[in-house]
């Protein structure tokens, strides 16, 4: 299993938008690696994968003046699951060493690309649809969402959530 922790340094400090940002990043990695699996996204930090948790986020920054830190903690159950929690998954097959690289590169490119965008304030709109499709392909999901906007905000037929609220 894969438990470790990432420290970017940022030009500016990160917005908050980050926590759809870095989800969305994982979540690509991960489709990106292993684009037959059933990958979806629970809002604000899980990674699923057929709606049991393999992965989670947990976002921490940091500014001293004009140094900005984000510690983005990860943690991926790649071989095994924890015994105690039913809702917990792991790979269908142990990674091999390939996959294991592969599945880094994927994450230290889509990492890359998190970092940049989440010292913006808003969400492009392909990332909107991209997280759109990614929460609404949890099984477990309740309600569906109608819409992702700009900002992260999350959007049922009858009310509005932030990202950050969940």
């Amino acid at each position: 299993n894969l438990l470790s922790s990432w420290c970017f340094q940022l030009a500016s400090p990160a917005q908050h938008i980050s926590g759809a940002v870095w989800g969305l990043a994982i979540y690509r990695a991960a489709k990106k690696t292993w684009p037959e699996n059933k990958w979806s996204l629970k809002a604000p930090n899980d990674l699923l994968l057929n709606g049991k948790k393999i992965a989670g986020l947990l976002l921490e920054s940091v500014s001293q003046g004009t140094s900005h830190r984000l510690v983005v903690g990860l943690g991926f159950n790649a071989a095994m699951a924890p015994e105690s929690m039913a809702q917990a998954t792991h790979l269908p097959q142990p990674p091999d060493e390939i996959e294991w690289q592969t599945w880094l590169a994927n994450l230290i490119n889509c990492f890359s690309l998190a970092k940049k965008s989440c010292q913006t304030t808003t969400l492009s709109q392909d990332d909107c649809a991209e997280l759109l499709i990614a929460v609404n392909a949890n099984p477990n999901l309740q309600n569906i969402y109608i819409k992702i906007d700009l900002h992260g905000n999350l959007h049922f037929a009858d009310k509005t959530l932030s990202w950050n609220e969940i």
